[in-house]
């Protein structure tokens, strides 16, 4: 299957307040998209200075001392820099692996003869129009707040578009050499760039995302793709989309993963 991951933060706070509030504990996990258990990661209880944990209300006091976080905060020689460092560090280990995964496909993927490729993503389109027309339209109005409207236009109408004029284009530039006298052969070849394309993409438009990793995949080259957080329903369609039209494991690497790091002044 094309590979893609989830990573799963839960934080424990003080109160809800992102400004006076502070995280107490931080785990993490990382899953597959069908939730199955990839890693776990670090679970941390943070330290606090005790004027951070007395301005806690009455129900988050009682809950986090019936659970003996209370007890854990009060020992703990973590800081939240450190606990973020820790975390980050398991994070960008499995995004690291979401660039090998796509390396690893990159040979053959760009050998393929560009035919091919092109006939993968016209096979797309194809499902697009028929049964995932549907799914990727509500993923968009579910997730992106589009109304029916506005998601056959944004999603399936404009990324069967974008699937046939790039097929269109792909063929065209192939097709384009430079003359050649009698006894001489001037032959181009394009091949893919060097490395991987890193596409990070909007969360507005369903079908210009899938289209910033199908354009450069269609030319031979492969994509790690950090959807939006609010796409990331309609990047799962999209993977689907593109598994059952035949693209190879790890053309296309989708990582949900967000990586930054927050820290407060205590």
């Amino acid at each position: 299957m094309i590979k893609s991951v989830l990573a799963w933060m839960d934080l424990e706070m003080t109160g809800l307040d992102p400004i006076e509030d502070v995280i107490v504990e931080i785990a993490t996990l990382i899953t597959n998209d069908d939730l199955e258990e990839i890693a776990v990661g670090p679970n941390l209880v943070i330290h606090q200075p005790s004027e951070k944990l007395e301005n806690m209300s009455k129900h988050v006091k009682q809950m986090h001392t019936s659970s003996g976080l209370l007890d854990e905060i009060s020992k703990s020689n973590t800081s939240l820099s450190l606990a973020g460092e820790k975390t980050l560090n398991f994070l960008k280990e499995h995004i690291e692996k979401a660039i090998k995964c796509a390396l690893d496909a990159k040979e053959n993927w760009s050998n393929l003869e560009w035919n091919h490729r092109v006939a993968i993503f016209l096979k797309a389109a194809e499902l697009l129009a028929g049964p995932y027309r549907d799914k990727l339209n509500a993923a968009t109005m579910i997730a992106q707040s589009k109304n029916v409207y506005q998601a056959e236009i944004d999603a399936a109408c404009e990324l069967i578009d974008f699937f046939k004029f790039n097929a269109e284009y792909v063929t065209k530039i192939y097709s384009e050499q430079p003359e050649s006298a009698p006894g001489i052969w001037n032959r181009l070849e394009h091949r893919p760039l060097e490395g991987f394309v890193f596409a990070i993409t909007p969360f507005n438009f369903t079908s210009i995302c899938a289209n910033l990793c199908a354009a450069p995949a269609l030319m031979g080259n492969v994509v790690v793709w950090k959807p939006a957080s609010t796409q990331v329903y309609s990047a799962k369609v999209i993977m689907d989309l593109f598994k059952e039209a035949g693209l190879p494991d790890g053309v296309i690497t989708v990582s949900y993963t967000h990586l930054r790091a927050h820290e407060t002044d205590s």
